[in-house]
């Protein structure tokens, strides 16, 4: 069977991009497995933007409503994007130039993110956690064993807080990546 580790809904390893950083097979259990969930929303600013990344001030707006970010949690952040899934033109955001266009993570978020808060990975429903074919934000994260989940659907479902995640990738040593089912416990 040959498939593609980047591809789908997937986990990025900090294996990606960082040779010491964990592989798909060594992101240890408790990193994985009943995750609180904090779900931030910003299809309004996608909506006015499509190219918006979640900023700072978005992660404090949020922790000023529902509090401090839980300890060891699953960040996600719900642009709306995966609405475009079925036209890869669309969803990739590729131009006449094929520079690819999508929301996603600003790299100051992504540091705040690895620095200031106990994350312990964060995803997204979109193509990349990077604007374009930048790297900073994965690179913020993976920094410090964070992983990263690309082309989540679902996320309209979850409540800001209180749901858990269980994130099951599959168990490939040496790999930067791996196929993921993400599973939310939602009260």
């Amino acid at each position: 069977m040959e498939e593609p580790i980047h591809g789908g809904t997937h986990l990025d390893s900090p294996l990606h991009f960082y040779k010491d950083g964990w592989d798909a097979s060594q992101i240890p259990l408790e990193r994985l497995l009943f995750l609180p969930i904090a779900a931030v929303d910003v299809r309004p600013r996608v909506q006015l933007n499509p190219e918006y990344l979640l900023s700072v001030d978005d992660i404090l707006k949020w922790e000023y409503i529902y509090g401090r970010l839980p300890e060891g949690c699953l960040f996600l952040v719900h642009t709306g994007h995966s609405k475009h899934w079925a036209d890869r033109m669309a969803y990739m955001g590729i131009d006449r130039n094929g520079v690819k266009h999508f929301p996603s993570l600003h790299p100051e978020a992504a540091r705040f993110l690895a620095t200031k808060r106990s994350v312990y990975g964060v995803g997204l429903d979109t193509p990349s956690a990077d604007a374009g074919d930048g790297s900073a934000a994965h690179r913020a994260l993976m920094s410090i064993n964070v992983f990263v989940l690309e082309n989540l659907v679902g996320l309209e479902k979850l409540p800001a807080r209180g749901a858990y995640a269980l994130v099951i990738p599959l168990k490939l040593d040496g790999a930067s990546g791996s196929p993921v089912r993400v599973v939310a416990l939602v009260p």
